[in-house]
């Protein structure tokens, strides 16, 4: 189902289906190999980064967004760097404001052409996660997103 866009410009709504706001933590299988990770980059056996290479499709509006296209083979879609910004990778280009809005709109409005990014990637859990409390953590996000994993919103 795609996200509604009504729903999306409603001030009130800041987010749906999301977990509470709290610090970021990393899950280790028990308090020895915690502390041996203490000060390193090691976050922990059931921590794997989605950082890479993702297939990217950029349209100029949410309106051109269809189940066709969410389901469609990317094959003939580009490839983005994640993390990264669409607009430093030749998409769009950047919105630099501290003035006015950088659209005529005035919010909760939001304009017909409003760039919006399709990301897909896949990936697969090692099956020691079997059984384990799973968050998909997105650091940076800079606007509204929707997440679908495996043909579910």
């Amino acid at each position: 189902m795609l996200i509604n866009q009504l729903l999306c410009q409603s001030p009130g709504l800041l987010n749906l289906g999301r977990l509470p706001v709290r610090a970021t933590f990393f899950t280790y299988g028990d308090e020895k190999t915690a502390l041996a990770a203490a000060g390193t980059p090691d976050r922990g056996e059931f921590y794997t980064s989605l950082n890479g290479q993702w297939s990217f499709k950029y349209l100029e509006s949410p309106a051109l967004l269809s189940e066709n296209l969410l389901n469609e083979d990317t094959a003939a879609w580009d490839n983005i760097a994640v993390p990264g910004a669409w607009t430093v990778q030749g998409y769009d280009k950047p919105h630099y404001t501290n003035v006015q809005m950088p659209y005529k709109n005035m919010p909760p409005e939001v304009p017909q052409e409003n760039p919006t990014g399709i990301y897909r990637r896949d990936f697969e859990l090692d099956e020691s996660w079997n059984d384990q409390r799973i968050i998909l953590h997105f650091d940076g996000v800079e606007s509204f997103f929707a997440v679908r994993i495996n043909g579910k919103d």
